[in-house]
């Protein structure tokens, strides 16, 4: 069997992804309010508690470990996050146990969350981040909440780190079908998800991280706006230049000009 994956944040938030067919012991420092999130498979937890896709459970843990198993078909993948006595003092916590869907919103804080527990950061800054969203997380709680999420976390995830490699790019970006087909998702499915995840069409990302690249390009690299147009993809320096225009209110050479003051 695959060993589990363990990620530890800060002292105050201790998560952890499991995608495993084994079981695991999970330790805690102290007895604590833990928030379990499964967002693929089924878990269980403490051989009691079953947790399917989809949905959240706020418990209380009396011991200083529990044991964790996935659930039928041997698939689990979850995130948990133990919520210290005072470590949120502006959240009261149930005296019993509740549940939820986990809703498109927290999906997002998940995947930020694991994104960050994986990424290679200094942890002085990774820290800083995971901190951030389950505070977002634990504002986003709401037992009222029954619907669940239009689609599944994998598809989340994948329009999630599709749009986040966006970001590494240094000259020509993909067109949004092209992002859809690296996913195996239609052009269709993967701009409502990206909608759901973002608020905004894949295209207008891209065009922003398009001409944050070409500010970058002209004003601090100093290349010339017809290097810049060509390493964009833009077939046209004119085109180029309207984009630009359209999207900082100024022309690539008034840019120029207004920082050379």
């Amino acid at each position: 069997m695959d060993q589990p994956e363990l990620y530890y944040s800060s002292d105050n938030v201790f998560a952890e992804i499991l995608v495993t067919g084994n079981g695991i012991t999970q330790p805690w420092p102290s007895p604590v309010w833990i928030l379990d999130l499964v967002y693929s498979g089924e878990v269980e937890f403490n051989s009691v508690a079953l947790v399917s896709a989809g949905f959240w459970r706020l418990s209380h843990n009396h011991s200083f470990a529990r044991s964790i198993r996935a659930g039928k078909g041997g698939h689990g993948e979850f995130l948990s996050i133990g919520l210290h006595e005072n470590t949120y003092a502006d959240r009261i916590f149930p005296e019993a146990e509740v549940t939820g869907a986990i809703t498109t919103a927290m999906t997002y804080s998940i995947i930020k969350i694991v994104s960050s527990l994986k990424h290679d950061r200094e942890k002085f800054g990774k820290n800083i981040w995971i901190n951030c969203y389950v505070q977002l997380l634990i504002n986003q709680l709401d037992i009222s909440i029954l619907s669940k999420r239009n689609y599944s976390c994998g598809e989340y995830k994948s329009v999630f780190y599709s749009i986040s490699s966006l970001t590494k790019i240094s000259d020509a970006f993909p067109s949004p079908r092209e992002l859809a087909r690296q996913t195996g998702m239609s052009q269709s499915r993967f701009q409502k998800i990206c909608l759901e995840l973002y608020g905004q069409s894949a295209q207008k990302i891209i065009q922003h991280l398009k001409m944050r690249q070409a500010c970058s390009a002209i004003l601090k690299d100093r290349k010339t706006i017809s290097k810049t147009s060509s390493e964009l993809g833009y077939r046209h320096s004119p085109n180029f230049i309207t984009a630009f225009r359209n999207h900082f209110c100024i022309t690539p050479m008034e840019a120029v000009q207004y920082t050379a003051k």
